[in-house]
């Protein structure tokens, strides 16, 4: 009894099925809807989870057809840009056929990685069909459309989706530029240099690609309206202008490459000197004209040929003339040279009407381009009472104006190899007449 008594009395450990019993009772506690909604929404998240990932599927397609849309009018941009620029160098050289235009959109859609065989619809029309601007020759409209095969959105419906874009570019002129440098490279393609002091009234230009193709040195002073350079420009104090100044730009466009000298047919003079109270007429000069020294001499309206042969007025000379046009040809090979010499004064202006309207000087544009400093340069070398009014133009000459030239309430256009200003040069530009071209940079905006 005694030993049955202690074994019973220091058993004091918990029964083992107590916790399972309490977990039993939990579980019993929990009502059978519950568990049974808890296995349902199983069941339901099994059968929803293919919609939700089509929605998500759907969504990132409709994203996906979104970017095509933009990368389809950014290409459309582009390519319309591409087309008005060429467009507008075409007719600024007298090429008025669309066909460079129509090239150079279409190859900025094969640039941006479209195939131009893969695409629904490619139209590239100028002038414009439709909009604003049909009709515009300066304007180049480019349409482009894509189908694209559904994915997730096949789920919904059937059929490729179309998406398309549509631009609108056009070009102009900026600036106003009376000076313009046409050598492709040489250094200091319009240099002001010594102690000059120019006043322009107007922007000047130069499509040399040289790091220095605008250059100002020495104690210069000079203002213009305006710069642009296909280079850099090397200003080291003294150049100042008073609008926009761009380096690395496109060339500016030459509006007279279409200029041509006059026929030839025998000669009128024959290495002609002019001397005190003569008056010339127009003609072919063989071998040039030369004005004497301290000598006034009357030109009457005309062209003057200088044919192998130089144009020089010396020291001391007084020459003026009123619709005038020099032309500088060399039958047998030889362009003259134009030399103005200290001292001398000259008052000359282009003509108004006729095939010369505007133009002061042609020299042949067909001759080898000469770069700064050349032998046979140009050289402008009049008093402050001369004045010159037209264009000079000499795209492969060089050209140096060192005397004191002023052009008051008129025009004065160079359009030349290189221009290089050591004298004192004043001009209240205005060549808003239509015989003037207007010389700009292309500019190309987009307009729809």
């Amino acid at each position: 009894m005694f030993i049955r008594n202690t074994f019973a009395n220091t058993d004091t450990r918990p029964e083992k099925t107590q916790k399972p019993r309490m977990k039993s009772e939990f579980m019993s506690s929990i009502p059978n809807s519950v568990r049974d909604e808890s296995g349902a929404s199983v069941v339901v998240f099994s059968l929803m989870a293919p919609v939700m990932l089509g929605f998500v599927g759907l969504g990132v397609e409709v994203g996906s057809w979104y970017l095509q849309d933009r990368h389809l009018q950014s290409v459309a941009d582009a390519s319309a840009l591409a087309g008005a620029i060429d467009r507008a160098y075409s007719i600024q050289s007298g090429d008025l056929s669309p066909g460079g235009a129509l090239s150079a959109a279409n190859d900025q859609v094969l640039l941006n990685g479209l195939d131009p065989a893969s695409l629904a619809q490619l139209q590239i029309n100028t002038p414009p069909t439709s909009g604003t601007l049909a009709g515009d020759d300066n304007a180049v409209e480019v349409v482009l459309g894509r189908a694209l095969p559904r994915t997730f959105s096949g789920l919904f419906t059937t059929g490729d989706v179309e998406i398309s874009a549509r631009s609108v570019a056009r070009t102009k002129l900026d600036g106003r530029y009376c000076i313009l440098a046409t050598h492709p490279d040489d250094s200091g393609a319009i240099t002001f240099s010594g102690s000059s002091m120019v006043n322009l009234d107007c922007g000047i230009a130069s499509n040399s690609t040289a790091a220095d193709a605008i250059l100002s040195s020495g104690s210069t002073q000079a203002t213009v309206t305006a710069m642009r350079a296909v280079g850099g420009i090397d200003n080291n104090g003294g150049l100042v202008s008073t609008g926009p100044t761009i380096s690395n730009s496109n060339p500016v466009l030459d509006p007279y490459t279409d200029l041509e000298l006059p026929p030839i047919q025998g000669c009128d003079h024959n290495n002609r000197r002019a001397g005190d109270g003569e008056i010339l007429s127009p003609g072919v000069y063989c071998g040039g004209l030369r004005v004497n020294s301290q000598s006034a001499v009357t030109l009457l309206p005309g062209t003057y040929v200088m044919d192998d042969g130089d144009l020089t007025i010396n020291a001391g000379a007084m020459v003026s003339g009123s619709d005038i046009t020099f032309a500088m040809a060399g039958t047998s090979g030889r362009h003259g040279q134009v030399s103005i010499n200290g001292t001398a004064t000259v008052n000359l202006d282009a003509p108004n009407t006729g095939a010369y309207a505007g133009v002061l000087l042609l020299h042949d544009p067909d001759t080898e381009m000469c770069g700064k400093g050349h032998s046979s340069t140009y050289k402008f070398n009049g008093t402050a009472g001369s004045t010159l009014e037209g264009l000079i133009y000499a795209p492969t000459k060089a050209i140096e104006m060192s005397g004191n030239a002023a052009v008051a309430n008129g025009c004065i256009q160079i359009v030349a190899s290189t221009i290089t200003f050591t004298g004192n040069v004043t001009t209240t530009t205005i060549c808003d007449d239509p015989i003037y071209r207007k010389v700009g940079g292309v500019v190309a905006t987009l307009a729809e």
